[in-house]
């Protein structure tokens, strides 16, 4: 009867040693399948942060490790922090690391986390430490390093405000949790990495479009200035050839009709216009004038005819020749004033003396009318 006895109690406690044994491994079976699930970094923190948080801690921290060139940490960058204190000493993105024994600490034995119960009494912690806790008002702290095949990826922090006694059992979370958190916090580093990469080349790559962008428009607007200098080249040299062939014909002929038409042939193809004319004021002599444009023209300041000597362009022998009074047309408005005159609308101005566009067939709508003037 008492061996029976006996051998049921080993039973139980063999049943008990297993079921604890395996909880740990149930709690984070949940956690692994959360992990699998976390779209960034500070899900995967809240989920491998649940533990500590259900056993008090107050804040956790994921930080990265930066190693040096020999693969000792270098620098510690805090990527992610859930805290339920307005205290934080570690904000996102900052970079540190210091020089005291908790830092060495768990530096030195990488593969095991590093339980501090209450930082006060801690034999282990310098005052450099000890202050550094101090700071935020962490009494006790679990550091879980996470390494894969040697290298550093990061370390896991959970702190307490008062002491707190680890159990064994709470210890073997921790353990398989750092086990479990190093491949899942390296995927998401791996992929913050490439993400930052990315976004820096697209950013590079962007400033060189911008970049390239603005030499092509630079390029344009110097082909553009290129192109309008040589059309201001050209015109300087038609406008030359025109100078140069008229002061030919003026020298080489003593015709005066046979001068104009020259000047004014010229004139009409460097200005690229339909018809051309030069109108020279004749006074009258007596009243013998006969006038076939326009009303008779009065005596006194006006006294005399605008006689069309060349025109050039369609219909022009209908033109050459004709007599119009300076009082008539924007040919006589010019001779009065002595000025030049563009009209970009013949048809709203009344100025215009329509008889002629009648003759001509011609619907002009745009004349320039210049004086011709003598030295006296």
């Amino acid at each position: 009867m008492k061996q029976n006895i006996r051998g049921e109690k080993v039973q139980l406690t063999q049943v008990r040693a297993t079921r604890d044994a395996s909880e740990p491994s149930q709690a984070l079976l949940g956690l692994s399948h959360g992990l699998n699930s976390a779209g960034d970094i500070e899900e995967i923190l809240a989920i491998l942060a649940q533990p500590a948080l259900d056993a008090g801690a107050f804040r956790t921290q994921l930080r990265y490790v930066i190693p040096d060139g020999n693969g000792v940490p270098e620098q510690l960058e805090t990527v992610a922090v859930t805290s339920s204190s307005l205290l934080s000493s570690f904000p996102r993105g900052e970079r540190t690391i210091h020089d005291c024994s908790l830092f060495q600490l768990w530096t030195a034995d990488p593969y095991t986390p590093l339980y501090i119960v209450d930082s006060l009494i801690d034999r282990r912690l310098d005052a450099a430490s000890q202050a550094l806790l101090a700071e935020d008002g962490v009494r006790a702290e679990v550091t879980l390093p996470l390494l894969r095949s040697g290298r550093w990826i990061g370390i896991l922090i959970f702190d307490w405000l008062a002491p707190h006694e680890f159990a064994a059992q709470e210890r073997d979370v921790y353990r398989l949790l750092m086990n479990i958190a190093a491949p899942v916090v390296e995927s998401q580093r791996l992929a913050d990495d490439l993400d930052r990469r990315v976004e820096k080349r697209t950013a590079e790559l962007r400033s060189m479009n911008l970049k390239l962008q603005r030499e092509v428009d630079a390029r344009k607007r110097a082909e553009e200035e290129i192109q309008r200098l040589n059309r201001d080249l050209e015109r300087r040299a038609r406008e030359l050839a025109a100078v140069n062939k008229t002061g030919q014909a003026i020298a080489s002929s003593l015709d005066l009709s046979e001068v104009l038409a020259t000047v004014l042939e010229e004139v009409r193809r460097l200005m690229n216009v339909v018809a051309g004319s030069i109108w020279l004021l004749e006074p009258a002599i007596g009243n013998t004038m006969t006038q076939n444009a326009g009303s008779g023209n009065p005596a006194g300041v006006d006294a005399g005819w605008l006689v069309c000597r060349q025109a050039t362009g369609p219909h022009s022998e209908v033109v050459r020749e004709w007599r119009m009074s300076p009082r008539r047309g924007l040919a006589g408005w010019v001779v009065r004033s002595g000025t030049s005159l563009i009209v970009p609308d013949v048809l709203s101005d009344v100025r215009h003396f329509k008889d002629v566009d009648q003759q001509t067939g011609l619907a002009l709508r745009s004349i320039l009318t210049v004086p011709l003037r003598v030295k006296e």
